[in-house]
C-alpha cells in the first residue's frame, strides 16, 4: 500500500508532509517490515576504521562521515542485510 499525498498545494507545507509520512511509517511498521523482507542470503559488511584517525575532528571529516552514512543506507535500500559484528564494523539501518 503506497503512501499517496492528496491535494498537493503550493507553497509546500513540509512539516505537514513529514508528519503524514512519519504517521504512515508508524502505522505500517515500515522499518521492521523492511528488515523482515530482506533475504538473509544477501549480507553486506561495511568495514569502518576509527572515526577520526587523523586527529581532532575538522571540516575534512564531513565528506568521509557522510559517505560512511549514505553508502550503507543505499545498500540496505537495495535489499542487502547489514549486521553488527563489533568494533570496526558499522551497522547502519534506514
Amino acid at each position: 500500500m503506497p503512501l499517496k499525498i492528496k491535494n498537493f498545494q503550493l507553497p509546500v507545507n513540509l512539516p505537514k508532509i513529514e508528519e503524514t509520512v512519519l504517521d504512515f511509517w508508524d502505522k505500517t511498521d515500515a522499518f521492521n517490515q523492511s528488515i523482515v523482507t530482506r533475504p538473509e542470503d544477501r549480507p553486506y559488511i561495511f568495514y569502518d576504521g576509527p572515526p577520526f584517525a587523523t586527529g581532532l575532528p575538522h571540516y575534512g571529516h564531513i565528506l568521509s562521515s557522510t559517505a560512511k552514512d549514505v553508502y550503507p543506507r543505499f545498500k540496505t535500500m537495495q535489499g542487502f542485510v547489514l549486521n553488527e559484528y563489533g568494533v570496526g564494523i558499522v551497522m547502519v539501518s534506514p
